[in-house]
């Protein structure tokens, strides 16, 4: 199903929850409270209702026990099998067959249309409504990663598409964690099981958010379209909520498209790490227009190397910093990166172990980490680095 198809179904569904048919089974729902639950502002009635002709073809599958001993049959019935829009009022049948699976306040009455109405992202929604069934167990079924694929996309999609698991977590897991996180009442850290080195299992423990200050929600279109972004290229969602805050979209906005054109020149050497490249565009705002320049040059760009000094005190300086930034993490991220740095480290002893945690490793780990989010120091960062060095001792 489609963004809006999936929030008018749930529409439906939820105004089924909270009021009775009429005598022949018909619910009725205005197209003005429909639109204020759904976030569609359109007068478009045709798309309106190309749109619930859509919705009409939803169907449910399952399998039933034959009488008489003869094994097991198969049903099928559509959810929605009568629409009708008259004037201001939209009306709708719910079929018989899966009135007493659909109307149960445990599967959902949770839903909250103020928050279905906030989601962009067709997967994002679904993964909601698949997770807050589990709300108050904590965490959801474990389902091999295809079945979810399925769930979050449809099977026609599917079956096309994303037959790999790596670039379906990248691509939609991810982003979709990143939104429910973002806008909804819950909080989702994502699971996953393997068989050798093939991931076969997935499954999320749920949170229920804690109440955030104001001016440290992620509200606006905007704002989760930038979040988005940034967890698509490795940034963890903690800190890309963090650096909306810092730095506003624009400034966000004009460093990821800057790191993107970079990645893609080809006549430059390949960026080890994009998410590094990109927290250096955006703290020294390159890509970013700048009135106080040269008329011929606007906008920032990376310098050019001019000189290496210091390399290991700055390197000293950036472990120290890691520490730091780890610890300003939420909990899911510092796992995060804890997974990916034991499974690179080769040596025991400097594995990050739950129970006893060595110096060795613990120094090891904040070095790789410092690596892993902010690249190894450039020419360029190092000078810098030695001029702040000199001019902290009196020297410049």
């Amino acid at each position: 199903m489609s963004l809006l198809e999936r929030k008018i179904s749930n529409a439906w569904i939820k105004n089924a929850m909270d009021q009775k048919p009429d005598e022949e089974g018909w619910w009725y729902i205005t197209l003005s409270h429909m639109g204020d639950q759904i976030g569609f502002d359109s007068n478009n009635m045709g798309y309106l209702k190309e749109v619930s002709r859509r919705v009409m073809t939803i169907r449910f599958e399952w399998d039933v026990l034959a009488k008489e001993g003869k094994g097991i049959g198969w049903k099928a019935s559509v959810l929605f099998p009568e629409v009708e829009i008259r004037g201001d009022h939209l009306r709708y049948q719910i079929s018989r067959q899966l009135r007493a699976q659909i109307l149960q306040p445990t599967m959902y009455a949770m839903l909250d249309m103020s928050v279905i109405r906030k989601f962009k992202r067709t997967a994002a929604l679904g993964l909601y409504e698949h997770c807050i069934r589990f709300e108050n167990i904590g965490q959801t079924a474990r389902l091999h990663w295809t079945q979810l694929r399925d769930i979050l996309l449809g099977e026609d999609t599917s079956s096309t598409s994303y037959h790999d698991f790596k670039y379906f977590n990248a691509k939609v897991i991810k982003p979709a964690v990143a939104e429910v996180n973002a806008v909804s009442e819950i909080v989702l850290e994502t699971h996953t099981a393997r068989m050798g080195r093939t991931i076969t299992d997935i499954w999320f423990t749920i949170a229920k958010i804690i109440e955030t200050a104001p001016e440290d929600r992620i509200e606006s279109a905007e704002q989760l379209q930038a979040v988005g972004e940034m967890v698509k290229i490795g940034m963890p969602q903690s800190e890309a909520k963090k650096l909306i805050r810092e730095h506003g979209v624009p400034n966000v906005n004009a460093a990821l498209d800057y790191t993107q054109r970079r990645a893609a020149d080809k006549k430059q050497t390949p960026l080890d790490n994009k998410t590094a490249y990109f927290r250096s565009a955006l703290v020294q705002r390159w890509g970013v227009i700048d009135d106080e320049q040269t008329p011929k040059q606007k906008v920032r760009t990376e310098p050019k190397p001019k000189g290496k000094s210091l390399l290991d005190a700055l390197k000293e300086k950036r472990t120290k910093d890691a520490e730091g930034y780890f610890k300003e993490l939420d909990a899911p991220d510092q796992a995060e990166f804890i997974t990916k740095y034991n499974q690179g480290q080769e040596i025991d002893s400097l594995r990050i172990k739950k129970n006893k945690v060595l110096k060795a490793a613990e120094a090891s780990f904040f070095r790789w980490l410092a690596v892993a989010v902010w690249g190894e120091p450039t020419q360029a960062e190092t000078l810098e680095f030695a001029t702040e060095v000199f001019a902290s001792k009196g020297l410049l």
